[in-house]
Formats: C-alpha cells, sequence, structure tokens
C-alpha cells in the first residue's frame, strides 16, 4: 500500500470519512479512469478522485465532473514524512468541507 493510500486510510478512520482504494470509474462502456484514492460522499457530488499526476486524468476531466466527482492531484508523502490528521483537516476544508461536518458522533 502507497503512504498516500495509507494517509488516507488513517484521516478517514480519525475524521470518519471513507475512502475507496484503487477506485475505477466507468466513464462509458468501454472507457474507464483509476484513481489512486476515492474520498466519499462529500457535499453534493459523489466524492473526490484523488490522481497522481495530472496526465492520467486530463483528458476526462469534463467528463469527471458531469459524473459528479471533483479531483485533485497529489504526490506520495515523502519517506520522512509523518502522518498529520491537521494537514488533512486542511486540504478536506480547501475542499470546502469544514472541520464540525468531520467530527465523530460519539
Amino acid at each position: 500500500m502507497s503512504r498516500l493510500v495509507k494517509f488516507w486510510k488513517l484521516a478517514a478512520n480519525d475524521l470518519g470519512f471513507q475512502v475507496v482504494a484503487p477506485f475505477t470509474l466507468s466513464l462509458s462502456k468501454n472507457l474507464e479512469v483509476k484513481a489512486k484514492i476515492l474520498v466519499k460522499d462529500f457535499d453534493d457530488n459523489r466524492g473526490m478522485l484523488i490522481f497522481s499526476s495530472y496526465e492520467e486524468v486530463s483528458s476526462y476531466s469534463q467528463m469527471i465532473i458531469e459524473m459528479g466527482y471533483g479531483f485533485s492531484i497529489m504526490e506520495e508523502p515523502r519517506e520522512d514524512e509523518k502522518y498529520n490528521v491537521n494537514g488533512y483537516i486542511e486540504i478536506l476544508n480547501d475542499w470546502g468541507i469544514t472541520r464540525t461536518s468531520l467530527i465523530k458522533e460519539p
């Protein structure tokens, strides 16, 4: 498992949301795009897809958006980088998700 997937799974566990890794989205009968991660069910859309490079998604970006997904490009964390939940809260806030909406119910 890549460090990026591992860190997103830790964030999902800490903050109470779901991720699917990897995730394959069928764009049409014969066309699929494979994301490293799907961060599920935020806001009105179907989730945020995470890719490691824009080249993976550039030809399909409009189709992805029309299907109700967002997407983001993220590199693998450095080997010396440690998981920090606050960094993921900041990313989610950048995507329009507030910290209060991420608090788990007791």
